[in-house]
């Protein structure tokens, strides 16, 4: 298919008796939204010949590069580091905190966010998209109004990429005020450290923030309805986090939920039931709630073009396109993996499909990152998942203390493991959980042998680097072959 730009006459204005002629603003494509999904979208589209515009109400780069995965990381940073100062004893130097400066924090966080979202700007201009500022909603199937304060305007558009993303969720009985009660966004703006911090949800937002104000010396309480905390990771993995979380003083409440709350002054009391209605005060200085999210979708206007949701998320197929044709939508709006990196390639096949078409969204090998300490990385299928969808699963595990690199980074005690999920009869990988400190950085390879239908012998027979921590994925494969070089069973 030939790709152009259809409305080329609309780029200049004449008159016709007499008056003047007001152009239309047409697009061959609108995507509203400009953090990852959307952006990348909208660079794609343009790329791919056509008149792109992007339309963002607040800040690009959205939730991740705003208020998410940038700042929260910097505050990951921030807390590795005050707690490897306090470490550094152990193999022979003697450093001491005098203070920890949040402020000076705030600025440093802040200047990273700047530049990463100005560089988001810069690669929109490069690309020639065009950025609107403002709220946008969907009048008709190809008419968008666009509200900026008392300002309004009108556009087509041949197609529309949906990519507004979603919102803190707030309780019924815990509203945000931002100051004793906020929301992950409220948290990030803090100079001040609470005491005692109770954090409601034990999903992997509660985790990341039980994991950094515990190593900065706050008392943590973690509150979760369901019967364990990150439920959808392996269980292995998650116990050695919350072992290493409770000698760090977080106490966890499982299956349990909040009864009432009330304040007095600077403290909140939350009464909260056990499983077996047992029911107790906790008195803490400030609480987050991390309970999930909401989807943006509330001013869009999808009733007026029928797009098709379900609890709030917009239902999409494989080439990200909803039930009306021409409309796409990418990112956490769809009930996806909520992930900035799913949303990135989401964004480039919309992008693919409503310039070409024939481009499907495949989730075979999505790699998983939690940014605790120590950290969680995982691809395709826990244990439990596994044997739930084949008959024949075998795993094995290596602990990170036989790992040399593992050993010196934390200071002689190599803390963590890896697993290995193969489908025995053929010896597919069919998932990889690891939990430790740098493992993050590890699970591409992992992916990679996802997506390419590794087999276990195939990954024990790729070369390592020694001493790395990558030498575990090797010896796991040996294990999985029985041929173990460096671990006895």
């Amino acid at each position: 298919m030939k790709i152009r730009n259809y409305y080329q006459s609309t780029k200049s204005a004449g008159k016709i008796g007499g008056e003047k002629k007001v152009p239309k603003q047409k697009w061959d494509v609108v995507v509203i939204g400009g953090g990852p999904g959307g952006y990348s979208a909208a660079i794609r589209c343009s790329q791919l010949g056509l008149k792109t515009m992007l339309v963002e109400k607040e800040d690009l780069g959205g939730t991740c590069l705003n208020v998410g995965c940038i700042p929260t990381k910097s505050y990951v940073h921030f807390a590795n580091t005050v707690a490897t100062i306090q470490k550094a004893q152990n193999i022979g130097i003697q450093a001491n905190i005098e203070q920890i400066n949040l402020e000076q924090f705030q600025k440093n966080k802040q200047g990273i966010v700047k530049k990463l979202t100005g560089g988001v700007g810069y690669l929109l201009k490069s690309a020639g998209v065009t950025v609107e500022k403002g709220l946008a909603s969907f009048l008709s199937r190809h008419r968008i109004r666009i509200v900026k304060g008392s300002d309004e305007k009108v556009i087509e558009a041949d197609k529309v990429i949906i990519a507004v993303g979603t919102s803190p969720r707030q309780l019924e009985i815990l509203p945000f005020n931002e100051k004793s009660i906020v929301s992950s966004t409220g948290i990030l703006s803090m100079t001040t450290l609470p005491n005692h911090l109770a954090i409601v949800g034990g999903g992997v937002v509660g985790m990341e923030f039980a994991s950094i104000f515990s190593q900065l010396g706050v008392t943590i309480t973690v509150i979760e309805q369901l019967s364990d905390i990150l439920a959808m990771e392996d269980e292995e993995t998650v116990k050695v986090l919350k072992n290493t979380l409770r000698k760090r003083n977080v106490q966890f409440y499982t299956s349990t939920a909040i009864q009432s709350v009330s304040q007095n002054n600077s403290e909140v009391t939350l009464t909260l039931a056990t499983e077996d209605q047992n029911s107790f005060d906790l008195t803490v200085d400030k609480v987050l709630v991390a309970a999930g999210r909401k989807t943006n979708t509330g001013q869009l206007g999808l009733e007026e073009v029928g797009v098709k949701t379900e609890k709030g998320f917009i239902v999409v197929n494989d080439q990200m396109e909803t039930n009306v044709p021409g409309i796409f939508a990418v990112g956490d709006v769809t009930p996806t993996w909520p992930l900035a990196h799913v949303a990135y390639e989401e964004g480039a096949i919309a992008a693919e499909n409503a310039a070409i078409g024939g481009k499907s969204m495949s989730y075979h090998a999505v790699p998983r990152c939690i940014y605790t300490s120590p950290e969680i990385s995982a691809v395709g299928l826990t244990e439990k998942q596994a044997k739930q969808q084949y008959h024949q699963v075998r795993t094995v595990t290596f602990p990170l203390i036989a790992n040399g690199k593992a050993m010196i980074n934390g200071n002689g005690i190599g803390e963590g493991m890896m697993k290995l999920i193969f489908e025995e009869k053929y010896g597919e990988v069919l998932g990889i959980s690891m939990v430790g400190e740098g493992v993050n950085e590890l699970i591409i390879e992992g992916t990679l042998a996802m997506q390419l239908e590794a087999t276990i012998e195939e990954l024990a027979d790729v070369i390592h680097p020694h001493p790395s921590l990558a030498e575990g994925l090797k010896e796991l494969a040996l294990l999985a072959t029985e041929k173990p070089l460096h671990f006895v069973k």
